[in-house]
């Protein structure tokens, strides 16, 4: 699926920070920041344009990161079955689309869910109302990959089943595998590579790119911590 859907994305951001500096004038001084199992507020924060505008930062974050992800599933190389290539290439297509699909919808959500958590905390969304969304969204996330896992199977494999031939596809040419799940390959010039075990795609270790996004997720977990 086109990138262009994340569009949609920086439009609801867009609208959430629009909102946030047109009512920040009403914002409490010590807004809500974490709740304890029952939903009451035990920890809060004093108002600031960074921790009014974190569920912003979390936004952007996310999207940027499904975008990569949107754009890595076109470019990590088919993994074809020599026995049946034509029927394993259409099995590939249909999975890197069935989860770019997934992407898509799923970023979306996260989207929305940190703006009613943003809304919440100035003050603008009822905590009554903010949590069976946040509920709803999480639940419908995680059946959504688990149902999509399910129905594709790892790389497609469970797609176009013949009873002709296995439906067990190669995970990649070179064993360059540390622990079994690790990949490294210094000579493959692939930075996404389908996972050897379960479903979905992970990162080549072996290539330079894959540990600049590493620091760039642990800087940022430090940022916000």
């Amino acid at each position: 699926m086109s990138s262009n859907w994340f569009l949609i994305h920086f439009l609801i951001i867009g609208v959430s920070i629009l909102t946030v500096l047109r009512n920040y004038d009403l914002i409490p001084d010590q807004i809500p920041i974490h709740f304890n199992s029952s939903w009451n507020v035990d920890r809060y924060a004093a108002k600031s344009y960074s921790s009014v505008f974190m569920p912003t930062i979390l936004q952007v974050f996310i999207t940027l990161l499904f975008i990569f992800e949107n754009w890595s599933i076109r470019r990590v190389k088919h993994q074809v079955q020599p026995t049946d290539p034509n029927r394993s290439i259409r099995q590939d297509v249909t999975f890197r689309r069935t989860w770019s699909y997934f992407m898509i919808t799923a970023s979306f959500l996260i989207v929305i869910l940190f703006s009613v958590v943003q809304l919440n905390m100035i003050s603008l969304l009822n905590i009554n109302f903010a949590i069976p969304i946040i509920l709803i969204i999480i639940a419908f996330i995680i059946l959504y990959a688990f149902a999509l896992s399910f129905w594709a199977g790892q790389g497609g494999s469970r797609l176009e089943r013949s009873d002709d031939s296995s439906n067990v596809r190669p995970v990649h040419d070179d064993d360059k595998w540390l622990l079994g799940m690790i990949y490294f390959n210094r000579k493959d010039p692939s930075l996404m590579v389908e996972k050897r075990f379960g479903v979905g795609w992970g990162l080549n270790f072996g290539h330079p790119v894959s540990w600049l996004i590493c620091l760039g997720i642990i800087v940022l977990l430090v940022v916000v911590r």
